[in-house]
């Protein structure tokens, strides 16, 4: 059955004109998800004892409309598994009128924390995780490509505050370092209506990671390509597309619900 939780949109949470920032809402999934998971038994502190632990895989997020500063929203969850390896899950966010403003959808691994082998989740989860009678999450994620023209660079290094249960970069840093690495100009006067992430590699405390991004023009905006290189490791960490619109499209006029 699918699992709720209602939110308010807290100041610091808020960017530009009290709209929420990107990765405020991918905190929210990894929190409503997380809640899921406790109490089905298999939350990350669960799955640790065992010697296990969840690994995304991918993800992506469309949204409609940002919501703004103090508005409250609700976000439904729900998930299946998919060929025995992937664990699928899906996000509503809704507004206070039960308007959809924002979809994803994701996947996740069931690894061994020593080995870093994925698992077959049917050894290793509960047998009513199983249960065919819910609703299903279509395993219908994309691929993406790497930018063949890179015309923007940043740096990061990787901080302890960017550090997840396992001790690995939490997967909403990565969105955030791709949405920070596109031009000025456009971060400044457009939004990503559109996030895909694909993540390939871990990323450890003290890792620089350089990203590399190509933007094109588009009639509505732009879409960006992005490749995520752990310089430490010089592996590719993820793959990342986003696409923007004005900020005046995708965002509300007022950074006040009701005003």
């Amino acid at each position: 059955m699918p699992f709720t939780q209602s939110f308010s949109v807290r100041y610091a949470e808020t960017g530009i004109a009290g709209t929420i920032k990107p990765v405020s809402i991918f905190n929210w999934f990894q929190d409503v998800a997380s809640d899921h998971c406790d109490r089905l038994g298999v939350s990350a502190l669960d799955l640790a004892r065992l010697g296990l632990a969840w690994v995304v895989h991918k993800y992506e997020i469309k949204f409609f409309r940002y919501p703004v500063w103090k508005e409250n929203i609700c976000i439904m969850t729900w998930r299946s598994p998919d060929k025995n390896l992937y664990e699928l899950r899906a996000f509503e966010v809704l507004d206070i009128d039960k308007n959809v403003i924002a979809r994803a959808k994701s996947s996740w691994i069931l690894i061994d924390l020593k080995s870093k082998k994925p698992l077959r989740l049917n050894r290793h989860l509960p047998a009513e995780l199983f249960d065919e009678s819910g609703p299903k999450v279509a395993n219908d994620l994309f691929e993406l490509a790497p930018p063949d023209n890179p015309d923007h660079e940043n740096r990061f290094s990787v901080r302890m505050h960017d550090l997840d249960f396992n001790r690995h970069v939490n997967n909403a840093v990565y969105v955030q370092w791709a949405t920070e690495s596109v031009p000025p100009d456009i971060a400044m006067q457009f939004r990503p209506d559109l996030i895909r992430v694909h993540f390939t590699n871990e990323s450890l405390y003290g890792d620089v990671i350089l990203t590399k991004s190509e933007c094109n023009p588009e009639s509505n905006g732009f879409n960006c390509l992005h490749t995520l290189i752990n310089t430490t490791s010089g592996t590719e960490t993820a793959r990342a597309e986003t696409h923007w619109l004005s900020f005046e499209t995708i965002c509300p006029k007022t950074s006040r619900p009701g005003t």
